[in-house]
């Protein structure tokens, strides 16, 4: 933003105020800058007009605060790296102006390299990968030719071109949870519910509810809600979130963290609250099999109700490392997901 000023000779750095957070004065209209993680930011923040930038990676919730509380108009801006989004459904209403733009609707403002670097994702060629208004490819990608230099150098990435060069919505290759569907709160009526947990300190301690809905002669459902995703750094802290989140059952826990299972065994006050912990047992190959396990349910998740839409950011990118017959997932992305497979595994496996 200050450099904006600067090339249109407006910047006055008087007229910024960088403590406690950054805020400018142009032509007498305050300019703030703020982050979604501020705590103020929810239901007293009041505006004339609103950016949100990436608006698919900020909590549902804060944005639909922002806007109700907004007087002008929110203006908000993302890639489609997802397929599945309420924000996709404001497209509808009367009072929303949806643009679908891609770096060609933008490119005397880019670089040679800035181009490049978008167009060497292409697996086709550039012509044959023509969208019209609404997104639609022109060519279906049966029909198209193959970039034989992208693919050659080992560019190509098919969702990369799809979603930062077309601007179509698109899942990543190689989800390994790619069907799922989506509902806004979990559901009074289940047959049994299970909660499973994995520990981190680095990565996230994941805590989730999992609902089960006997299919009858049809496949069965398992419902999945996240209720805790953050580092935890000893049992003591644990201790205080489970304290918090009151759940009073079993929970199917990750055995690696040696100590922290028979620590929580041993706190009075999580038995008080009747809380049971059951190691869920690993060997060579287990994370495949509670994949594999959940992936014999109609999978069913609870939107987000944590900061950063965690949930959502692990079904959208927990993927395949390469040759995905192998089974073998990337690091990172599968926290909360590990969790759904130990409640899963140990409560509705049969």
């Amino acid at each position: 933003f200050i450099e904006w000023l600067k090339l249109r000779g407006l910047y006055d750095k008087k007229k910024l105020k960088e403590y406690p957070k950054p805020e400018y004065n142009l032509h007498g209209t305050p300019i703030l800058f703020r982050g979604f993680s501020d705590d103020e930011n929810g239901e007293s923040f009041v505006s004339d007009i609103v950016f949100v930038n990436e608006a698919l990676d900020c909590r549902y919730n804060d944005i639909v605060e922002m806007q109700m509380r907004n007087r002008v108009c929110i203006l908000l801006d993302w890639n489609p790296k997802y397929t599945d989004n309420p924000l996709f459904l404001w497209e509808k209403r009367d009072n929303v102006k949806f643009l679908r733009t891609t770096y060609r609707n933008n490119i005397k403002n880019l670089t040679k390299e800035q181009i490049s670097n978008i167009e060497n994702y292409s697996p086709w060629l550039l012509e044959d990968c023509k969208v019209d208004k609404d997104g639609h490819p022109v060519i279906p990608e049966a029909e198209r030719r193959p970039h034989k230099e992208n693919i050659a150098n080992g560019t190509a990435n098919k969702w990369a071109w799809e979603v930062y060069g077309m601007g179509m919505r698109a899942n990543k290759e190689g989800l390994v949870f790619r069907n799922v569907s989506w509902i806004d709160e979990f559901p009074y009526e289940v047959d049994e519910i299970a909660y499973g947990m994995d520990m981190g300190i680095v990565a996230a301690t994941a805590v989730v509810k999992v609902g089960y809905i006997n299919g009858g002669d049809k496949r069965s459902s398992i419902i999945c809600e996240l209720l805790l995703y953050e580092g935890l750094q000893a049992p003591d802290d644990l201790e205080i979130v489970l304290n918090n989140l009151a759940i009073g059952e079993k929970i199917h826990c990750d055995n690696n963290f040696i100590g922290w299972i028979a620590r929580c065994r041993r706190s009075e006050r999580l038995s008080e609250m009747g809380y049971t912990f059951q190691p869920t047992a690993k060997w060579s190959g287990s994370k495949d099999n509670w994949i594999t396990t959940i992936k014999n349910f109609n999978i069913i998740l609870v939107r987000d109700k944590l900061k950063g839409a965690p949930l959502r950011k692990e079904q959208e990118n927990m993927s395949y490392d390469g040759d995905s017959k192998k089974g073998k997932t990337k690091d990172g992305c599968d926290d909360a997901w590990s969790a759904i497979g130990y409640a899963v595994v140990g409560e509705f496996r049969n």
